[in-house]
Formats: structure tokens, C-alpha cells, sequence
């Protein structure tokens, strides 16, 4: 590089503007536009090429009778998913849904407890499977085909209404507050062993404490209510025998 210095600086002092009519000037516009004229041809017929084939594939009578679409300019066939009989289907499944909301035991109950908090998880993951087994060994009158299909139809209530359902908990445990504080406790031990709870699924913990809570505190006033009160014997002054006496 040090060679050419000399060179350049000859050349920057030397240099000399040409003419307009020079004919490398004029050589050297016609290249620029050949190639701006090439690139557009190259531009164009690409288009064209890639227009020419979608109308070829999608405008061909065998793909569009395998997409469903009229060549009559009639109405599109029907969405299989969206024919009446599978939608009265669905529907039907979902009043039956419904109406067991309210229906079921303990094991039911306690499956669809695990089910709800699981899917706050976000996945079904080896803690949910390991809370459903811990359920299930403490059931072994239960058998797993049972078990399956309880665990089955609790997930699809819960879809339907999950609010409704856990709303309606108290209605498949025993009305006793023991049997009620029993499951509690067994809820918080399964879920507490099996798996570390993040924030959404502590707030559905929570949320069905507070629900079978509640509902023992009113099954607590309802039972002080209707149990038989002592017969009271202050203030009297009489003996047990003068009282058979004058009976």
C-alpha cells in the first residue's frame, strides 16, 4: 500500500473531469439499465410463474373436491364437526354432564378436586398422576376401571361449569362435619406430597378449603340446632324420688 500512496496522490492532483460525450459514460449507462431492465424481467416472470401454479394446484377440480368446495358456485359442503346429529350429541353429553354436577361420593369428590387444581398447573404432569394413585390406594374397595372413569367424568364437568362444580362439592360428601374435615384434611396431605403448588394452584386449593369450610360450619350450627338439649334441674329443689312420686 505504500507504493500505490504516491500514485493516488498523483492521480487526486492530476485528475482531470471528462466530458459528457465520453463514450465509456454512455457505455456505462446502458449496462446499468440492462441490468435494471434484466431484474425486472427476472421479477415479472417469477410472478407470473408462481401465479400460473396456484391457479393450476388450488383451481384443480380433484383439490377442490377434497377441500369441500362447490364447483356449482352452491353452498360449501358442511364441516363435519358441525353436523346436527354430532352437535345434538354434544349437547345431550352436556345437560347429562350437568345434571351430575351434583351427583356422586367422596371419590368423586375428591377426584374432581385433584383434577381442578392439576390443570392450574397448566400440564398434566407426574404430581397430578401421583395425587390420582394416592387417591386410588386409599379407595382399594375401588377398582381401577372405576376409578378411570370417575376420574374421566370429573374432568368433563369440570369443563362444562368449574365454578358451579366446585360450588356443589359439599352435596357428594357426607353431611357429617367429621367426614367433611376428614376430607379436607386429606386433600391438603395428597396434594401437599405430591407436588410444590404454584400460585394459581394454591388459589384453587384455597378457594375449595373456603367452599368445604363454609359448609361445615353450617353443617356444625345445623346439627347444635336439632340435637337434644339436657332437661335442666336448677333451681328446682326436689328430689329425684319426690319427683317419680308425684309423677
Amino acid at each position: 500500500m505504500r507504493a500505490v500512496a504516491p500514485l493516488a496522490k498523483y492521480v487526486r492532483e492530476k485528475r482531470v473531469p471528462i466530458s459528457a460525450n465520453n463514450p465509456f459514460i454512455s457505455m456505462q449507462q446502458q449496462f446499468s439499465n440492462g441490468m435494471v431492465d434484466a431484474l425486472n424481467l427476472f421479477r415479472d416472470l417469477r410472478d407470473e410463474l408462481v401465479e400460473q401454479t396456484f391457479h393450476t394446484v388450488y383451481g384443480s377440480p380433484l383439490v377442490q373436491t377434497a377441500c369441500g368446495i362447490s364447483q356449482l358456485d352452491g353452498p360449501p359442503r358442511a364441516r363435519p364437526g358441525l353436523l346436527p346429529s354430532v352437535v345434538a350429541a354434544a349437547e345431550e353429553e352436556k345437560r347429562r354432564l350437568k345434571g351430575r354436577i351434583a351427583e356422586g361420593n367422596a371419590i368423586d369428590a375428591a377426584a374432581r378436586v385433584l383434577v381442578y387444581i392439576g390443570k392450574a398447573q397448566h400440564r398434566i404432569d407426574k404430581s397430578t398422576f401421583e395425587a390420582l394413585r394416592k387417591l386410588l390406594l386409599a379407595h382399594p374397595e375401588v377398582s381401577p376401571a372405576e376409578f378411570k372413569n370417575a376420574v374421566r367424568e370429573q374432568w368433563a364437568i369440570l369443563a362444562v361449569d368449574e365454578h358451579v362444580a366446585i360450588e356443589a362439592l359439599p352435596q357428594l360428601l357426607p353431611a357429617d362435619a367429621t367426614s367433611r374435615r376428614a376430607f379436607s384434611d386429606f386433600v391438603q396431605e395428597t396434594v401437599a406430597a405430591t407436588c410444590k403448588l404454584k400460585a394459581e394452584g394454591q388459589r384453587r386449593l384455597n378457594e375449595v378449603l373456603h367452599v368445604l369450610a363454609a359448609n361445615t360450619s353450617t353443617a356444625d350450627a345445623v346439627s347444635s340446632k336439632t340435637s337434644p338439649r339436657q332437661p335442666s334441674t336448677k333451681g328446682s329443689s326436689k328430689t329425684p324420688k319426690e319427683s317419680k312420686v308425684q309423677g
